[in-house]
């Protein structure tokens, strides 16, 4: 089971201490609850960095894909498309 940190939080977490705020009480609770995280939304790596340095495990948004039909997906995940923030940090 997984936390979504909404898209709204995510695109305002650079600019807003409020957000960031909001975003780290999420991720504590996850933790104590032992849940994982996946931020929504992210575009851009600084987001993803952002996030990752904040504690989330995982993240989905235009920076990691468009939308994909069902034959692309297949191949992009079976390419290793789909990995942790923190496998993505080290590029």
């Amino acid at each position: 089971m997984r936390v979504k940190i909404d898209r709204s939080f995510v695109s305002q977490a650079g600019q807003s201490e409020y957000h960031r705020v909001l975003i780290d009480a999420t991720l504590r609770m996850a933790s104590a609850l032992g849940l994982g995280t996946v931020a929504e939304g992210i575009e851009t790596p600084e987001q993803a960095a952002q996030m990752l340095a904040m504690g989330c495990e995982r993240g989905q948004g235009y920076w990691f894909s468009r939308p994909l039909e069902a034959p692309a997906l297949v191949a992009w995940v079976q390419a290793g498309g789909a990995r942790a923030l923190a496998e993505l940090s080290k590029e």
